[in-house]
This record gives structure tokens, sequence and C-alpha cells, in this order.
């Protein structure tokens, strides 16, 4: 994350993507992916968190520009394997913020030999579509190209099936992957219901953010560990770090106000530290 009143912090998130990966027939798939991938890597320091420190520390223009260096080394060496292959239908960017996505898209056009006069047409058919979610939320990091994949889904549903789409994942520090897929029938199981939690989300004044974002710290801290937190309304709830491991609650809904004052079972933990 970034410290708080720096210019990194309005594009911060929240979120998580959950996906199940398989083997299916390309009709029933959602997202059948090629056997082909891209990959690239270098040794930077663009966006990282040292270990003395709980904030993430960034060079901003430098962390675009290798972003972009990623971004171009992938896909070339996905079009080293793949020769000549139709033009993707939609394309998907890792979104830190969702002008970097378009900044991608102009790399990608000058390496596709698209005109200038072109890219922007380009961009509102191909990219901007699955850009609205990552929009409203900010960065989730990793999970923000696969957030952009549910909106494209949540956006054209059944209107995907049978059309290709090209992905590209980047990590700081950095390492980038470039693939593609192709959507099949099983677009119609997907749930569309992202835009709806999305609108039932609570807003916040800027005073409460900041005492929501220093309690948080607190949790984080080791001895943090508050066994009667209440319920509120979510599967499972972080209680705190307890001999150094990450404490959980699973909730029910039918006896929320029981499990709000008990002594909680741990149902899973982490070691968020370790010794060398």
């Amino acid at each position: 994350r970034y410290e708080r009143g720096t210019a990194g912090e309005p594009t911060q998130g929240a979120g998580a993507v959950a996906m199940l990966v398989g083997k299916a027939e390309e009709r029933d798939a959602l997202l059948q992916l090629s056997p082909i991938s891209g990959a690239f890597a270098s040794d930077v320091y663009d966006f990282w968190r040292p270990p003395y420190q709980s904030e993430a520390l960034v060079k901003g223009k430098y962390s675009m520009n290798c972003y972009l260096e990623g971004l171009q080394g992938a896909y070339e060496d996905y079009c080293r394997q793949a020769g000549d292959e139709p033009t993707p239908d939609y394309l998907l960017y890792h979104v830190p913020f969702p002008a970097m996505a378009r900044k991608a898209h102009r790399r990608m056009s000058d390496l596709r030999g698209i005109s200038e006069d072109l890219y922007l047409e380009d961009l509102e058919r191909r990219v901007e579509p699955a850009l609205w979610a990552n929009r409203k939320i900010g960065n989730v990091y990793s999970g923000s190209l696969y957030l952009a994949l549910a909106g494209l889904c949540e956006r054209k549903g059944a209107h995907l099936i049978g059309r290709r789409v090209a992905l590209f994942s980047y990590g700081s520090g950095s390492c980038s992957e470039y693939f593609t897929g192709r959507f099949g029938e099983g677009i119609y199981r997907f749930h569309r219901h992202l835009y709806s939690v999305l609108e039932a989300r609570t807003e916040v004044d800027v005073h409460q953010y900041e005492l929501l974002h220093d309690a948080s710290l607190k949790m984080e801290r080791n001895h943090s560990f508050q066994p009667a937190l209440p319920h509120q309304g979510q599967a499972f709830t972080f209680l705190g770090i307890r001999d150094h491991e990450r404490c959980y609650r699973q909730n029910f809904a039918e006896d929320a106000v029981a499990l709000s004052n008990a002594r909680p079972t741990v149902l899973h933990h982490t070691r968020p530290f370790q010794r060398a």
C-alpha cells in the first residue's frame, strides 16, 4: 500500500478475484486459454516494500516505463512463438490506474502499426468496455487484470461467445506475461452482479476513511487479536494477529449475534513473519 497523503494513495482500492482453472471443452468454458504465453522479466526497483517499513516505495515515471518495457517484451515473446494470429477482439491490461491501460494500448498500437488517427477508436472498441469496474474500485494490484475480465463479462455477456481476448499481467520487480483466450458458452453461467455489488457500497468521508485506515494498521501488529469483534455480514472476520499468526472467524447468518459474543475457533491462520 501507499503511505497516507502520497500521490499514489488515491489510486488504491480493495478487492479480490477468485477463479476456477481446469480442463473443459472450449464450448463449455467461460474462457479457453491458449497454450502459448509470452513472458518477460527484469531486475528493477520500480515499486517495492522494504522489510523494515509497512508502506511501499515507488518511482512513478520509472515504474510506468518498466511496465511498458514488460508489455513490449512479453508481447514480442508471444509473437515469436505464435506467429501470425488474428487480431484479438479485446485487450485487457494490468490496471494500477485506468490511464495506465491507455498508455499500454498506445504502446501496443505502435507495435502493431495502428495509426494515431485510429488509436482512440480502437481503444474505445477493444479496451474501454473492460475498465468501468477498475474505475469504480481502484487498484487491486494482481487482481486488477481479472477485475477487468469480470467487468468485460458483465458488460458484454453472451456477445463475447467465440470472441478472442488478449490479456497482459504485470508485477513490479518485474515480471510480465502476455497470453490469449477465446470465450465459450460458459459465459451463460456467469452471474452478472458486479455492478449491483458496487452500487451497494457505503460512502464514507475523509475523516471516517482515515479512522478506518489507522484502525487497520493497528490490526496488523502482533497481539492485536480481538476475539469479540462484531459480525458485520461478511463470511469471515479477521480478528487480528496472535503469536504472529493471522486469526479468522467464520460467520453464520443464522447465529451472527451469538458468534459476535463467543470465543471464536481459529479456522485459518498464516504466519506473516518468518525467520531466516
